[in-house]
């Protein structure tokens, strides 16, 4: 089932007895269920959601259930009622509340209610119940954060009396079974047999799986850390890192990484140990990013702050946040958004009033931004770039987090920094300010070049659409020129810039622009357009050799777009067969180019008339081109889906 049936919130976790509890909420009310008994009482159901707090694929950081108990486990009834009894030995319901439910409640309650950052609408109404869950291992905690919420599709099944598995997994590991070996290994170290663990997880790690491989010797080495022997867990660290498949892959790879950077820095190797905490940070889950960039001492502001806040209090969080930013009145304002709460944060906004303090908060909220969207929490990302729009110097605290590297430069898809000045950009966008743009492109030009080539380009639109073609001209030539990493930035501007040169006469800048363009897209679609311009402006200036490469280059992208590359590269050839025997020779020897070796024909029916039919019909609406009218003619007495069409681009050329 896909639709969450419970909502899941942990209230405590206290390792030393082994013990977590849990406030179950009900989120999904089906009338013909009743109002008794929607609560679960059963161990199977608290087994499952254990399970589902250590699994990494639901945005946590992994722990030992995940790694004992595989999915197919998991899902399998029966294997889950037989074993969860090794692993939780007891559950007592502290509280009910709105339990069971009265004969009105259909008429308040919602049939489903979706969790949302942690909560759920109405919380106070569902039917819900504390539990103190006891589990037979502290390791089973491992993972479980105080505040952590989930939906669930876990329910109530019939878990039966603890039985002995470890003969079993014995058999199985002895016939070279090496996940049953890690299993062993783990029941093993439960009983306190240290020497038998470490045994089965040397067997274990023989696997040919590097992730599996890693968990063995992970396992192995948190064994000889517990048994106070830093030197030989610090070896099998090192053995488990090294298993990773390429740098930075694999599923165990920070928590590894972590935790051999803790002995590498006890024994005096701080730059080896300050290398793990970045392998640890690139690889991990949020709480282990966290941890990593706290060990490695290169927190920012918010991640400073959202740590007290979690750990602490709020005075001490704002406390760290007036260490770090050097005002109190920015770190009220700072702890208050942390927060969460807008409005707030908003009023304490309002009493700063000199410049540099609203330069900090600026900069403190894209530094939070930058922590939420690592988060993946789009909502919150949205709020806070609101309130960083409000201080009325976002392009001076995205400099500012700059240089104090609470955010940082450098393009690509997994740069939250960047996500986050694209987020800023666009609200600078929306409220059309143009001022705040140029600003913010003065530091975007080396930080995030893709930022600073958008900006440009709406900068250069805007003063095209107020007439002011030159302020139009300097700002998408601008961006033009930003074509590191990425050329296909700099094709939009470079694509407006040749029309804006076009109409300044600057017929030369214009070509250079609209060939930048059609070089730089990466969707085809806007490739035709930038050569079809090309191909028009040639045109008209009498250079028809120069045009027809353009429209055969032209007709190749939008043979692709329509087809696939094979029938396109088929396509284009018979395209250029036509131009040759036409004695348009540049046009062909282009076409051949993009040909490439192609040789086999199209298998779609007619799907090889595709760039010729194109390439005549853009030549023949210039009111030229003999040759094409002939092509046309060509593919109309032929078949396939371009027959027809070319038939009728012929009849409204003839009127």
């Amino acid at each position: 089932m896909s639709t969450d049936l419970f909502g899941v919130r942990v209230l405590d976790v206290d390792r030393e007895r082994r013990r977590v509890r849990i406030r179950v909420f009900v989120v999904y009310y089906e009338p013909s269920w009743g109002t008794d008994d929607l609560l679960p009482n059963d161990a199977s159901f608290f087994f499952r959601v254990l399970w589902e707090g250590a699994d990494d694929a639901r945005g946590h950081d992994g722990g030992p259930l995940a790694d004992l108990v595989g999915l197919d486990e998991f899902l399998d009834e029966e294997w889950v009622d037989r074993h969860t009894r090794l692993f939780v030995a007891g559950v007592e319901r502290v509280v009910t509340r709105n339990h069971p439910l009265d004969d009105d409640a259909w008429d308040r309650l919602a049939m489903f209610y979706y969790e949302h950052d942690g909560g759920w609408q109405d919380e106070d109404l569902l039917a819900q119940g504390d539990y103190d869950v006891e589990v037979t291992d502290p390791r089973c905690l491992t993972p479980l954060r105080l505040g952590q919420s989930w939906g669930s599709t876990s329910y109530v099944s019939k878990a039966v009396e603890a039985v002995d598995v470890e003969k079993e997994y014995a058999a199985l590991a002895a016939g070279g079974d090496t996940r049953a070996a890690f299993v062993l290994g783990w029941f093993r170290q439960k009983a306190g047999d240290a020497a038998g663990a470490a045994t089965a997880y040397r067997l274990a790690a023989g696997t040919q799986d590097p992730d599996e491989r890693m968990k063995a010797l992970l396992y192995l080495g948190d064994l000889y850390a517990e048994q106070g022997d830093p030197q030989a867990a610090r070896a099998a660290y090192a053995e488990s890192v090294a298993c990773r498949p390429v740098p930075g892959d694999g599923r165990y790879v920070s928590r590894v990484a972590l935790k051999l950077g803790v002995l590498l820095r006890a024994s005096g190797a701080e730059e080896e140990a300050r290398a793990m905490f970045t392998l640890a940070e690139q690889s991990g889950g949020i709480d282990l990013v966290r941890e990593a960039r706290r060990l490695a001492g290169t927190e920012t502001w918010a991640e400073r702050t959202c740590r007290a806040l979690r750990d602490t209090d709020q005075d001490t969080a704002s406390r760290a946040l007036t260490d770090a930013c050097g005002s109190a009145a920015v770190a009220r304002f700072g702890t208050i958004l942390a927060q969460r709460q807008s409005d707030r944060a908003r009023a304490a906004l309002a009493c700063l009033t000199e410049p540099a303090d609203l330069e900090r908060a600026a900069g403190f909220g894209l530094d939070l931004a930058t922590v939420w969207t690592r988060e993946n929490d789009d909502y919150a990302v949205n709020m806070v770039i609101d309130v960083v729009v409000a201080t009325g110097r976002p392009a001076e605290g995205y400099r500012l987090a700059l240089a104090e590297g609470l955010i940082e430069a450098g393009s690509g898809r997994t740069s939250c920094s960047e996500k986050v000045a694209f987020q800023l950009l666009r609200l600078l966008k929306d409220n059309n300010d143009l001022d705040g743009l140029a600003r913010l492109v003065l530091t975007a030009e080396q930080a995030h070049p893709r930022v600073a080539a958008n900006a440009c380009h709406f900068l250069g639109l805007a003063g095209k659409e107020s007439k002011d073609l030159q302020t139009a001209a300097t700002w998408l030539r601008r961006g033009a020129a930003l074509t590191e990493p990425d050329e296909d930035a700099a094709a939009g501007p470079a694509y407006d810039l040749g029309i804006v040169r076009a109409e300044q006469g600057d017929l030369d800048g214009a070509r250079a622009a609209f060939s930048q363009a059609e070089r730089g897209f990466v969707y085809l679609g806007d490739r035709v357009r930038a050569a079809l311009s090309l191909a028009g402006l040639l045109d008209g200036r009498g250079e028809h050799v120069a045009a027809g490469a353009a429209w055969t280059r032209a007709a190749f992208h939008q043979a692709w777009l329509d087809l696939d590359i094979v029938q396109a590269q088929w396509s284009i050839r018979r395209l250029g067969d036509l131009l040759a025997g036409a004695g348009e020779e540049e046009a062909a020897r282009t076409a051949y180019e993009l040909a490439g070796e192609s040789r086999e024909p199209s298998t779609a029916p007619g799907a090889d008339a595709c760039a010729a039919y194109h390439y005549a019909r853009w030549t023949v609406a210039r009111g030229n081109r003999d040759s094409a009218r002939a092509m046309l003619r060509t593919i109309a007495d032929g078949a396939g889906p371009y027959a027809a069409r070319a038939a009728a681009v012929l009849r409204k050329a003839a009127r």
